[in-house]
């Protein structure tokens, strides 16, 4: 029979590879050291974020949690656990969320994008990434739809053995926190709405124009579609967490955008010949 231990080490091997395997094997079980922690801050970019939100029900946020912990080792991310506490907007007091300190252990370089589309499809307002380097500071990520991507100023440095405030982490008992000034600007969504949604819109035009199968989409001119997609996504406040999504969401909706278009355009009352050639006069004349 197979030595348990060695099976669980093939299996490190074959997801992180040999070279990773000693210095990796420690992050995707158990607790680690705050010293461990400052050393993956040093030598690896790292980031880190809830595994759900304080407010979602108990058995979710727990398959929520094992969820994003199986993917990031698939993918051959290094993270350690910890309990973070953070001060949504608007409420009274720090609430605590298990949290993951997500290490770049094979260096790809993609660290800060990915934490990004994580923290948008687990739901939550934020997440920190951290530049690799002894020097380096940490900067705050918005992750909600409207204000995708939106950084704080980096923070002025980091508190060892301090609890309180916005934000701060517990790891084997001991507390550490980012110091970052946070503006108030940060939680305004309004002004980055529009923005959103033109990139939604945009991709999600991409994905039309690849799944759709009617032909009558190539007879619209590209921005004519994108702003009868906007408009839909902001009635249905859609908020596609990925590629799958998207694709789904367009084939659902393609005759509906093709039929919006078409009567927005005057193509619904007019036979495909003059509606070409009007669109072909109109894009003389621009």
């Amino acid at each position: 029979m197979m030595n348990k231990n060695n099976n669980f080490t093939d299996m490190v091997h074959s997801v992180l590879g040999e070279s990773c395997l000693s210095r990796s094997i420690k992050t995707v079980i158990g607790e680690s050291s705050l010293s461990r922690v400052q050393k993956w801050r040093t030598e690896h970019d790292t980031a880190a974020m809830a595994t759900a939100r304080f407010n979602k029900p108990k058995e979710q946020a727990k398959k929520e949690k094992y969820e994003l912990q199986d993917w990031l080792r698939a993918h051959g991310y290094a993270y350690t656990k910890f309990d973070g506490y953070y001060q949504e907007q608007e409420m009274p007091q720090a609430s605590r969320e298990d949290s993951l300190l997500i290490v770049d252990i094979n260096d790809k370089g993609n660290l800060k994008q990915l934490v990004q589309k994580l923290g948008a499809k687990y739901g939550q307002e934020s997440v920190l990434f951290r530049p690799k380097g002894a020097d380096s500071k940490s900067i705050l990520i918005k992750t909600t739809p409207n204000g995708m991507g939106k950084e704080t100023p980096q923070a002025t440095g980091t508190d060892y053995g301090k609890r309180g405030g916005a934000a701060w982490s517990e790891i084997g008992g001991r507390a550490f926190g980012d110091k970052i000034d946070i503006p108030g600007s940060f939680w305004n969504d309004e002004d980055e709405e529009e923005d959103y949604l033109d990139i939604v819109s945009g991709d999600l035009y991409e994905w039309l124009m690849e799944v759709g199968s009617n032909s009558l989409l190539d007879d619209f001119k590209p921005q004519q579609l994108k702003n009868v997609i906007k408009m839909k996504l902001k009635k249905e406040k859609f908020i596609p967490n990925d590629d799958t999504e998207m694709a789904n969401w367009c084939r659902k909706n393609e005759d509906d955008i093709i039929e919006t278009v078409a009567r927005a355009t005057g193509a619904y009352f007019m036979s495909r010949e003059d509606f070409l050639k009007k669109q072909q006069e109109e894009e003389e004349h621009e």
